[in-house]
């Protein structure tokens, strides 16, 4: 979402494409309608997750089959219609199959999750919201989630909420972080909330 409410973004995973709803009521997603669609497929033959600079200067979307995290400018914020592709972080290293990719607010960390396992790679950047500064910096997993799809965090970074893509009992699972934004302290909370027995993304 953009940070007022009133624009989301959803990625077409098979359809290699970013989509772009306006809310005519903030954060109410039953008052969404189309309005664009930003082709991805000349990055990645399969699409996952997507993730804004807080100004929507900058996208940033998974590949999913590629193991990489693709990055555009937007010529004009928050417009998909008017990105480009500028650089390509290849994490193929670290991951299977990327199924999410999510920014701490202001840059400096990067979160990958894995659709093969409970895994979640955390990464640094010493240049904020520049992929090519990134470093890997440790493997955490999603204590007892099965496929991690993807993740969010509240703005404090004390609080991780996961989709879980476990066959036929699907689940968001929320933890708590003892150290902010540090995803190797995490601890459940033991709420989850059931939800679609298909295939949640991030």
């Amino acid at each position: 979402f953009k940070p007022d409410g009133l624009t989301m973004y959803v990625v077409g995973y098979s359809a290699n494409e970013v989509n772009q709803y306006t809310l005519t009521t903030a954060w109410d997603v039953s008052t969404a309608s189309f309005t664009s669609v930003k082709d991805v497929s000349a990055e990645d033959s399969i699409s996952s997750g997507v993730s804004f600079k807080p100004d929507g200067t900058k996208m940033y979307v998974g590949g999913y089959s590629g193991r990489e995290v693709n990055e555009y400018t937007l010529s004009t914020p928050w417009d998909v219609t008017t990105a480009s592709a500028s650089q390509v972080l290849s994490v193929s290293g670290q991951l299977g199959l990327l199924a999410d990719v999510v920014f701490r607010e202001d840059g400096v960390k990067m979160y990958l999750t894995e659709e093969s396992n409970n895994q979640i790679e955390e990464y640094t950047l010493s240049t904020p919201w520049d992929i090519s500064t990134a470093t890997h910096l440790q493997t955490s997993t999603a204590g007892g989630a099965n496929v991690v799809m993807g993740i969010t965090f509240k703005r404090d970074g004390t609080r991780m909420y996961a989709v879980d893509n476990t066959t036929g009992t699907d689940v968001i699972r929320e933890y708590r972080l003892t150290t902010p934004w540090d995803t190797s302290t995490t601890v459940g909370t033991g709420v989850t909330m059931g939800g679609d027995t298909n295939r949640p993304g991030g």
